[in-house]
């Protein structure tokens, strides 16, 4: 049986369209009767190909709902790369009143992210109270950003905008949306009793540690040397091979998530947050890019306080994004 791995093409075929339960009766059943099956050529013609054998036992409603699911959450891992290149790169300026309105999009479409889920009332209680909690910061936060930057405009005609940057709020709305949309989707409602596979342990390590490393980096050059961060090719590479890691993590998570153990989504949420981190560090890396002779000018002579207030201010934001991350993905694990 194992020589021809029909049963191993059945069981992910299984796993992707059948509820977990419903999967491993299916893997249990088959088991036994392809024990008899002399060849593939043979299992192919009493049962058809693994994945339409799959497909014909499971609910079409349950599959289009996984499917929708799934696009959403590759969507949510996608859009970051997509709004840095389009929106940010060209400096694209949004208006606040549009970031209030997505604050609320987000309160309702985290709310029927969680109502959807397999959730204990427990955890429900939790996350809805860690998604209002989220949400209101960010909303008085944006708020206050319009009305100062409104009033300035007011009173200084030479600056010629309004509202805030949008990778400033709208990153943290799409982590926050896929971490909660990945724990619904998986569920809550029973603790995994198995071991962690060991694959998964050291995915999980080696993400935590490029979080760490790139937050870490950050923290250095805020509060301890700058020097660091004026090498400004090799921190755009970095950030650029860090973030494409996980951006390519998080694919390759969602997947394993389902086919293997729905643990996975805890390195997806740091995926994530270490993607949206080095979105930050490499836009304030090109931002830098233009006015460099200036950075080294004013490094050489001691006048670094704007460069070091700008790089704290994104290292506050990393200690969000790795905070938050370290909690909803310790969630994850359950």
């Amino acid at each position: 049986m194992k020589k021809f791995g029909y049963f191993e093409k059945l069981s992910l075929a299984a796993r992707w369209f059948l509820p977990r339960e419903e999967a491993q009766g299916m893997e249990e059943d088959y088991r036994d009767i392809l024990m008899e099956v002399e060849g593939p050529e043979e299992a192919v013609k009493r049962f058809g190909t693994p994945v339409r054998l799959a497909r014909g036992l499971a609910d079409g409603k349950k599959v289009r709902r996984w499917h929708f699911f799934f696009l959403t959450l590759v969507f949510l891992v996608v859009m970051p790369c997509v709004l840095y290149f389009t929106a940010y790169r060209k400096g694209v300026i949004r208006s606040g009143a549009n970031n209030l309105v997505l604050c609320g999009a987000l309160f309702f479409v985290g709310l029927w992210i969680i109502s959807i889920g397999s959730f204990h009332k427990r955890a429900a209680s939790v996350l809805t109270v860690l998604l209002t909690a989220f949400v209101s910061i960010l909303y008085c936060y944006n708020l206050y950003d319009f009305f100062e930057r409104t009033y300035r405009n007011a009173t200084n005609q030479w600056t010629g905008y309004v509202g805030i940057l949008p990778y400033e709020y709208e990153l943290p709305s799409l982590f926050l949306m896929a971490a909660l949309l990945s724990l619904a989707v998986f569920g809550l409602n029973k603790r995994q009793k198995e071991k962690m596979p060991r694959f998964l342990v050291v995915s999980l390590y080696l993400v935590a540690l490029g979080v760490a490393g790139v937050l870490g980096f950050c923290l250095y050059g805020a509060y301890v040397d700058v020097g660091l961060m004026l090498h400004l090719g090799w921190v755009k590479a970095g950030s650029l091979c860090v973030g494409g890691l996980c951006f390519l993590g998080a694919l390759f998570s969602l997947v394993m998530a389902r086919l293997r153990d729905r643990r996975w989504r805890a390195v997806v949420i740091l995926c994530l947050a270490g993607l949206a981190m080095c979105i930050e560090l490499h836009y304030l890396v090109w931002n830098c890019s233009a006015s460099l002779w200036v950075l080294v000018r004013d490094y050489e002579a001691g006048n670094t306080d704007w460069v070091i207030s700008n790089i704290q201010n994104v290292a506050y934001r990393f200690l969000i994004y790795a905070g938050s991350g370290s909690v909803l993905a310790a969630i994850g694990l359950i």
